[in-house]
């Protein structure tokens, strides 16, 4: 629901703007959940090694609906970055996040808050 969300947030729909408020928090200010051993896991799997990173901030500096970022620091050069990761069980969010917007169109078309032209 973090889609619709932020579709609502900025939508022409007429919605209390407390209302809209709070939804757009949801485009930037998405709390991460994954844990760091988790986070840790994808990029093994993904870079086929773990020795890439000496540090990863458990704690994510960003999150979206299908995905997290973290700061880290390369073994190598120590340099700062930050690795988005993709969550493991995120190929099925997109077409949720499509499924659910579809839905509240069409609701909103039922309930004649917007012509069926418009949705």
């Amino acid at each position: 629901y973090i889609k619709l969300g932020q579709v609502l947030s900025v939508t022409a729909l007429p919605i209390p703007e407390a209302y809209r408020e709070r939804f757009r928090t949801l485009q930037s200010d998405v709390p991460g959940y994954e844990d760091v051993h988790v986070v840790r896991q994808v990029l093994r799997d993904e870079l086929g090694r773990d020795d890439v990173f000496s540090y990863i901030d458990p704690v994510p500096c960003g999150a979206a609906s299908i995905g997290q970022a973290n700061l880290a620091t390369l073994r190598e050069t120590g340099e700062q970055v930050i690795v988005k990761m993709q969550y493991p069980d995120a190929s099925w969010q997109v077409p949720a996040d499509i499924q659910c917007v579809g839905d509240f169109l069409k609701l909103c078309v039922w309930a004649g808050v917007v012509d069926e032209s418009a949705a």
